[in-house]
Order: structure tokens, then sequence, then C-alpha cells
């Protein structure tokens, strides 16, 4: 299963714990219920992203954009 947004296509393997996701475009992208615990997402456009129930704990979110992300029940602990 991919995730597809205008510029970018990830590749749904990639989204695990540990992931080096700096710098990707996931705008609008569903990740909902999604294991990124300890993922580094510095710089990455989560722009209108679903993050549902998603686990961030302890993910580099530094310089994200999450700006109107749906953010309900994601584990953000140490993020």
């Amino acid at each position: 299963m991919k995730i597809r947004d205008l510029l970018l296509e990830v590749d749904r393997s990639e989204l695990k714990p540990g992931a080096d996701l700096r710098g990707r475009d996931l705008y609008n992208a569903n990740l909902s219920h999604s294991d990124l615990r300890n993922a580094d997402l510095e710089g990455v456009n989560l722009e209108g992203a679903n993050l549902y129930n998603a686990n961030l704990e302890f993910a580099n979110l530094k310089n994200a954009n999450l700006q109107d992300a749906s953010l309900k029940g994601a584990i953000m602990i140490g993020a």
C-alpha cells in the first residue's frame, strides 16, 4: 500500500519505528495508527496529515509542519 500526495510517494513499509523521513512532504497523508516511535521527522511537512492514534513517542519533530494535522489519540511523549 502506498501513501500518495501531489509531490511524493512513500511506501508504507518506510513507516516504522526509527524511520528516517527527514524533509519528506507528507501533506494530507493518512498516517493513522502508524508506529513512528523514535522516527526522525525533522523538517517533515505533515500539514493536514491524519495522525489519529499514531505512536510518535520520542520522535524528532524539530521544524516539522503540523498545521491542521489531526493528532487525536496520538502518543507524543518525548516528541
